[in-house]
């Protein structure tokens, strides 16, 4: 079932690309779960136009998932990008909101170091290595899935939104399809530790009680 829906999801992310509906996951993925507490969520369909450079591209691209990404610099241009389209939807910007305006953090740049943590692990890179807590820039410490959302009520709808606009600028930046698969593999992965908000599909943040 798990297999299923990482499957359904990533097709959704690569609409635009084709997809074959197999359920095999792509080959250079690495399991996710304990990485990035970059807060965050969901994301809608609008994918696809920022500038995320990549130096992957052809199905026939040679070396490593983490190696065809670009390595950490790389990613981190993705994230940018990632995180720049996926705040243009509203109902996600709101989850992003409430971490961003916190006095202790994180900044859009915290949030964008922990992301980076998260995709270079999910790409096999030496950041899946990382244990958390770990500390980024400005003394901000990016926690477990579990733990970085737990406050957030994310549902599950909002979650799903997020990965189809990453799988979107993954794919406007040149990644293969291979490859946006085995990432969004990696990320479904980690749904049951993000979107705990069980009550609804979707919606906007709502400030927790207390």
């Amino acid at each position: 079932m798990k297999g299923m829906l990482a499957a359904a999801v990533a097709c959704a992310a690569m609409a635009a690309v084709g997809c074959s509906g197999s359920d095999d996951p792509a080959p250079g993925g690495t399991s996710s779960s304990g990485s990035s507490g970059a807060s965050s969520s969901g994301s809608s369909g609008s994918s696809g136009s920022s500038g995320a450079s990549s130096s992957s591209g052809s199905s026939g691209a040679t070396g490593t998932l983490y190696e065809r990404l670009g390595k950490k610099e790389g990613i981190a241009k993705a994230v940018s990008a990632i995180v720049a389209e996926e705040l243009k939807d509203e109902e996600i910007k709101s989850y992003f909101y409430f971490q961003i305006v916190k006095q202790e953090g994180p900044t859009p740049a915290q949030i964008e170091e922990c992301l980076v943590n998260q995709l270079g692990s999910a790409a096999g890179g030496p950041e899946a290595e990382v244990k958390y807590p770990t500390m980024v820039s400005g003394g901000f410490m990016c926690r477990s899935m579990i733990d970085a959302h737990k406050r957030l009520s994310i549902p599950p709808g909002v979650f799903d939104k997020f990965i189809m606009i990453a799988g979107g600028v993954l794919k406007s930046a040149g990644v293969a399809e291979a490859d946006i698969t085995t990432i969004a593999n990696v990320l479904v992965g980690t749904k049951a530790d993000v979107a705990q908000d069980t009550k609804r599909q979707t919606g906007p943040f709502i400030p927790p009680q207390g």
